[in-house]
């Protein structure tokens, strides 16, 4: 059973230009959500560099 998803952003939901892929992230937390496992998206980016996304799709 997995319980625990892990995504890098970079290359799933950020493009080679760093746009964040909304609905994309969206789509895949509530596919997670509905199959009770917990999705967590990271990077290695400075965290200062990833605020704007801190409301990941909410």
């Amino acid at each position: 059973m997995i319980k625990l998803v892990v995504s890098d952003m970079d290359g799933t939901f950020l493009n080679n230009n760093g746009d964040f892929n909304r609905e994309l992230y969206k789509d895949v937390k509530k596919i997670m959500k509905e199959k009770g496992v917990i999705f967590a998206p990271i990077t290695g980016k400075q965290s200062l560099s990833c605020y704007h996304y801190r409301k990941w799709g909410n």
